[in-house]
């Protein structure tokens, strides 16, 4: 697989319908996981974040690493629920 992208060869597939379906239900997933992401990034780079920003400047964190490994806050237990709807 490594190869075949590496050098763009496309090598067909067949795939039975359980397989397909869980390659969608598993798109889904990271989609969601990606919208949870992007929300709680966007949250403490707001306003509402900028107590949680100074946390973790004090604890070591550069700007730098924390949009690296994508580091979010949450102000509100319902937030991202209604963010979903």
């Amino acid at each position: 697989n490594f190869l075949c992208k590496k050098y763009g060869i496309v090598i067909p597939v067949t795939l039975s319908p359980a397989e397909k379906l869980k390659l969608a239900y598993q798109a889904k997933i990271i989609q969601a996981n990606e919208f949870a992401t992007a929300y709680y990034e966007k949250i403490l780079w707001s306003e509402a974040g900028k107590e949680a920003r100074s946390y973790l400047s004090f604890r070591g964190y550069s700007e730098e690493l924390i949009k690296e490994f994508r580091i979010g806050f949450s102000n509100d237990y319902e937030g991202l629920v209604k963010a979903f709807r």
